[in-house]
């Protein structure tokens, strides 16, 4: 349900990746740098008081030629997610918690790899 607020959000943060931010999976050669994200889960949690608080896990890899790079995007984005609350670009979020980092190597294609997993919260 957040998912395409959040790819606006990412583009947002990260402007040179717009257009690069694909979901599920990126085209075949797709040129570095690049993006992919997933919903990894969803939850409904009953709180005390009318609200229901819903919740989506996405994780995002970030493919680039060189670690500096791929870290750099990483980097960005957990700074700019952490605690993050409000307006995502057109929908209310009660708040982002990023939740994991990892990074990576995909030795087949010889990209470097970095991975966010954020629960957001709306």
């Amino acid at each position: 349900m957040v998912e395409k607020y959040f790819y606006a959000q990412v583009c947002a943060f990260l402007p040179k990746l717009t257009g690069s931010i694909y979901p599920t999976e990126a085209p075949q050669k797709t040129p570095l740098p690049y993006g992919v994200y997933n919903c990894t889960g969803s939850s409904m949690n009953t709180t005390l008081t009318t609200d229901t608080l819903f919740s989506e896990t996405l994780q995002l890899d970030i493919y680039a030629e060189t670690y500096k790079e791929a870290k750099g995007y990483f980097d960005t984005l957990r700074i700019a997610f952490m605690g993050f609350s409000g307006d995502m670009c057109g929908y209310p979020v009660k708040w982002v918690k990023v939740e994991n980092g990892m990074d990576g190597f995909e030795p087949d294609v010889l990209e470097q790899k970095t991975t966010l997993e954020f629960k957001i919260y709306y």
